[in-house]
């Protein structure tokens, strides 16, 4: 019986078992038919989104843009033309509209041609704030082989800032590229608003596209490019500011005319005419009829021909909003260089020419670090140091004076700039107090002025510069190097000649290695340094002396300067541009680096993106060249180093007496209550005192608070509001200065041609071009040959010819 209930209870337990690996399953099973099933409908839903983003929705992307790239309604959002004006011209839509109607051309400058052909293939693009308008229809369709085209296109372009700045451009379409023929720039702001202006523009020669905007419509202004051709007196118009047919009116642009421009405009005349005077041209120029040469002569005039515009000016807001507007001024007006180069393509912007790279940066180095920043280190080191006790005693008290008092450091002041004035007027002190080892020039006395530091350092990088500025070599020992530093001075005093020194560089072995053409003699072509200041290139040498040609030819000569006339090599020959040799000793001469060919060329090769660094670093050196501040520098070190010597001297006179002045003003101002308040003069004499002494006790307190100003006033919200007002009380006068056309020298009004232009439209069935073949060429085709006819009935318009929409060339317009 034990083993029967011991047999039945296993039993049993077995079947448990066996049903409870059965539920298991089951539950695994119906686990993953579940996840196969969420599978499935996540396979399938996410194959529907993509299909609905790839088909169904891509309406939304539209609307995503819209979102992304719209403008906010101006009247909505006109605060923002107080609280922030940049941000305005950004996003706001126009306040006003004009609307400019390209109607016609004539007597347009022809594409040059051998076979004698004067014709081109224009077509117009608008241009604001030197931005071209790509919106759809606002270029005009190309009219093919002819120089008096008729476009009847009217565009409608949205101004947000009110001065800006808007070009109409005259594009020959050639085969193998785009070709600027001419252009025409005016101010809107000095566009009255609600009228109509019709006539003739002078369009200017391509070349005149040069400096900003602004000055070329001033200049434009002023006076015809054709009258400038005409021999008008160029004197007078720079004189009035408008031409002797125009009142002379004053425009919102506010810019001189100078003789400069106006003989730079006239040049440029003259070159765009002589490329359009081919070989063939004057070959049957010389052969033909008087009565040819006059059609011949058609095209040689001042200008790039005349455009016929139509345009008004017209609020979209109310005279509040328009007003508020006048806070906002047009973007920054662009260079002719910056927009020429981007015009280029991305991949490359210009060449990168490595030899003027080489020398730009040199000259930087040469005249921002080793002339200025140099010079200040070692002044600074000079008198700190004691070198001269004369000089550091008062300059040290006066130093610790300003630490005592503010204001004494202030009357202090200028007599310490006139002791260093005076210090720097003497030649040997002044190079003394300023050179060594970074910027001692490479001679006798650089020597000198190097060893006299009595420092190892000072030497050891006095070295380095002559191994690799004077010999062309690199330091392959800096051990030994170090070692010579150390050993070749004494007591402040070279031990050895300059050129013994470089013998001694050059000889010692394992110390540098220098290149072959460095060893060999100067040969004509060599770029090279005279007196360490100068770049020049050489012409020829005779054994003693080296004949070399300046760089700088408006720089005089070192014999011109001192009313010497400098001799010169018997193979002299004289140039166009005035350039001379000048005989020069050869230890004033030193290699420059040279880019060789080899390496010029193998910037080609650099990847786009390292090229562009390299263009874009260079072209901010050369923005440095061009600024303020590199003359200013300039400018400083000239007067310090009395190479200007009346400012030099007026400087330190005006120093010492503004010092007594200072000195007699607090003496002054500690008796003032001691003095008879009887004696009016003496009375007055005192409050001004207190009034300067006050004023110099204060100045510290008034530099700090500029500082404070600028970081949490100048760029606050209510601040820039104050100037958003300021800004339109000003400009609401000029909104009185809106006298166009009648102070548009280049405007002519014609009468006649307007009232001929008024019948095309019965012609062609619309006010433009683009109205007509929207509501025709879906229609029927537009026979053109038979509307050329019809407007070649039309009086005055005979000569013109009308653009073909059915060329291939005008589908997309």
């Amino acid at each position: 019986e034990g083993v029967q209930q011991r047999q039945a209870a296993a039993a049993k337990a077995l079947q448990d078992h066996k049903a409870a690996a059965a539920r298991v399953l089951d539950e695994q099973s119906q686990h993953m038919r579940r996840a196969v099933s969420k599978g499935q409908r996540y396979m399938a839903d996410a194959g529907g989104a993509a299909m609905a983003l790839l088909g169904g929705q891509n309406h939304d992307l539209q609307g995503i843009k819209e979102r992304a790239t719209g403008k906010d309604d101006f009247h909505k959002k006109r605060h923002r033309c107080i609280t922030d004006p940049t941000r305005a011209l950004e996003t706001l839509k126009p306040y006003a509209q004009l609307e400019l109607t390209i109607r016609c051309a004539q007597r347009l400058l022809p594409r040059p041609s051998w076979v004698g052909a004067t014709t081109c293939d224009p077509f117009v693009n608008v241009y604001l704030d030197d931005q071209k308008l790509d919106q759809p229809g606002m270029q005009t369709l190309v009219v093919h082989g002819t120089v008096n085209p008729l476009w009847q296109h009217r565009v409608n372009v949205g101004i947000v800032a009110p001065a800006s700045m808007l070009r109409v451009q005259v594009v020959d379409d050639q085969i193998s590229e785009k070709v600027d023929i001419g252009f025409v720039e005016l101010c809107v702001g000095d566009v009255p608003y609600n009228k109509e202006i019709s006539g003739w523009f002078e369009l200017r020669y391509q070349s005149n596209l040069k400096n900003t905007s602004l000055k070329r419509y001033a200049s434009h202004c002023a006076i015809r490019e054709e009258m400038l051709w005409n021999g008008t007196s160029m004197a007078e118009a720079a004189g009035q500011g408008g031409d002797s047919q125009k009142t002379p009116l004053a425009s919102i642009v506010r810019t001189e005319v100078t003789m400069e421009d106006l003989e730079a405009r006239k040049h440029a005349g003259e070159e765009a005419l002589a490329k359009t005077r081919t070989l063939a041209h004057k070959c049957a120029h010389s052969c033909s009829k008087p009565s040819d040469q006059l059609a011949m002569q058609e095209h040689d005039r001042g200008n790039a021909g005349e455009i016929f515009l139509t345009m008004r000016l017209t609020k979209l807001v109310s005279d509040v909003d328009a007003t508020l507007a006048l806070s906002i001024d047009p973007p920054a007006p662009v260079v002719s260089e910056d927009y020429e180069a981007a015009k280029e393509a991305p991949k490359v912007r210009k060449k990168l020419d490595l030899q003027e790279a080489v020398d730009v940066l040199g000259d930087v180095r040469l005249r921002m670090f080793e002339d200025f920043l140099c010079c200040i280190y070692y002044t600074v080191k000079h008198i700190g140091a004691w070198r001269s006790p004369l000089l550091s005693a008062p300059m040290a008290i006066i130093s610790f004076a300003a630490c005592i008092h503010g204001y004494w450091g202030a009357l202090a002041f200028p007599s310490g700039l006139a002791l260093i004035m005076i210090a720097t007027s003497m030649d040997n002190l002044r190079k003394m107090m300023s050179r060594g080892g970074m910027n001692a020039m490479m001679n006798d006395e650089g020597f000198k002025h190097a060893a006299r530091w009595h420092s190892g350092v000072e030497m050891r990088m006095y070295l380095k510069r002559v191994v690799e500025q004077d010999i062309g070599g690199v330091v392959v020992d800096q051990g030994k190097l170090e070692d010579l530093g150390a050993t070749v001075a004494k007591d402040g005093e070279p031990k050895v000649l300059y050129d013994e020194l470089v013998l001694l560089l050059k000889k010692e072995p394992g110390l540098i290695k220098v290149e072959t053409k460095f060893d060999l003699g100067f040969q004509v072509g060599d770029k090279v340094i005279v007196d360490e200041r100068r770049r020049a290139t050489v012409r020829g040498t005779d054994g003693t002396s080296i004949f070399v040609v300046y760089d700088d030819e408006d720089l005089l000569t070192p014999g011109a300067e001192a009313g010497v006339e400098t001799p010169t090599a018997p193979h002299t020959e004289t140039h166009e541009s005035l350039q001379r040799e000048v005989r020069v000793d050869p230890h004033q001469v030193r290699r420059r680096p040279e880019v060789t060919f080899m390496q010029s060329q193998g910037t080609k090769f650099l990847p786009t993106s390292l090229y562009n660094l390299s263009v874009d670093v260079l072209e901010q050196v050369e923005k440095l060249e061009r600024s303020k501040v590199y003359p200013a520098i300039l400018f400083i070190t000239a007067i310090f180093t009395w190479k200007k010597r009346g400012i030099a001297f007026g400087l330190t006179l005006f120093s010492i007496i503004l010092s007594i002045f200072f000195v007699c003003t607090e003496l002054l101002y500690q008796r003032r209550d001691s003095h008879d308040e009887q004696n009016t003069t003496i009375t007055a004499l005192s409050w001004a005192a207190w009034v300067i002494i006050t004023f110099l006790r204060n100045m510290d307190n008034m530099i700090m608070f500029g500082i404070v100003f600028g970081i949490f006033v100048a760029n606050s919200r209510w601040f820039q509001m104050v100037k958003s007002v300021l800004k339109i009380a000003s400009n609401m006068g000029k909104e009185r200065m809106r006298h166009a056309p009648d102070m548009w020298s280049f405007y002519r009004e014609d009468r006649a041609m307007r009232d001929s232009l008024v019948e095309v439209p019965s012609i062609v069935g619309a006010d433009s071009w683009k109205d007509s073949v929207s509501t025709q060429l879906a229609k029927v085709p537009v026979d053109f040959p038979n509307l050329q006819k019809k407007l070649s009935s039309v009086r005055g318009l005979s000569q013109f010819k009308v653009p073909d929409v059915l060329h291939p060339e005008n589908a997309k317009a």
